[in-house]
């Protein structure tokens, strides 16, 4: 009995650093840094202490490079907040995703057009055009994806496509924009460049599902990129890039 005893705790251990040995290959043996993150859907309205007892918000670990400047990294900063909009599994929770119940009593929810839902991801400022995108703006999203075969295998290399052109920004972090600005050019509220990692679009809900499956990557990373557009701008196909196509045959972008 002692003998398997021993062996099972030989085993055991033998499992924990084979599991642990993945996670490091799978981070490149990056140095990981703590965050909070969600775990399940946070409906809009709900309190942050109520979320974390439920589970529904929990630590871990990233890579330090993946870490948003925003993270919250201490619970107190949020406590007697509640979520501002619809909170997505896989989000790292930042500043601006519960704010003070009065502000989310406001008229965010008739910013939405009929048939629209309200969806916020966090991206870093690389790729959020340097942190200069406003509530109110249009931008563009790109994807890097990974082309698969008929049984979801991988093959060939990863490309970069378009995912959505001329996406509207209804809030940076926890700024909105003004019920105008959805429907002109300019904005009402601004936000210092840079200052939030959290961005609110404004999309149809099948488009929600595409941007979360982009924006949430298994190790903390994600491959989504924004573009800022200009005002008035006319979508145009654009074919997927790819290392066999990297190199343009034009000597200017344009």
């Amino acid at each position: 009995m002692v003998v398997a005893l021993v062996l099972g705790v030989v085993a055991g251990a033998s499992a924990y650093f084979y599991l642990h040995s993945l996670q490091a290959k799978a981070y490149h043996n990056a140095k990981l840094t703590t965050v909070y993150q969600v775990t399940g859907i946070v409906p809009k309205g709900e309190a942050a202490q109520t979320a974390v007892s439920q589970g529904l918000i929990k630590r871990t670990q990233i890579p330090n490079q993946f870490r948003p400047s925003d993270a919250i990294t201490d619970l107190a900063a949020v406590n007697g907040d509640v979520a501002i909009v619809n909170i997505s599994p896989g989000q790292v929770l930042v500043s601006g995703l519960f704010v003070a119940p009065q502000t989310v009593a406001s008229t965010a929810s008739q910013s939405i057009p009929k048939g629209d839902v309200a969806i916020s991801v966090s991206l870093g400022t690389t790729q959020a055009v340097a942190g200069l995108v406003q509530p109110g703006d249009k931008v563009d999203l790109l994807v890097q994806v990974q082309p698969l075969n008929a049984k979801f295998q991988p093959v060939g290399k990863p490309q970069v496509q378009y995912l959505y052109q001329n996406v509207q920004v209804l809030a940076v972090g926890a700024v909105l924009s003004s019920q105008s600005s959805l429907t002109a050019a300019g904005t009402a509220n601004t936000v210092p460049p840079g200052s939030s990692s959290l961005y609110t679009f404004v999309v149809p809900p099948d488009a929600a599902a595409r941007i979360v499956s982009a924006s949430v990557g298994s190790s903390g990373a994600s491959s989504l990129y924004m573009a800022l557009v200009p005002p008035n701008n006319t979508p145009v196909r654009v074919a997927p890039i790819t290392p066999a196509n990297l190199i343009p045959t034009s000597l200017t972008p344009k």
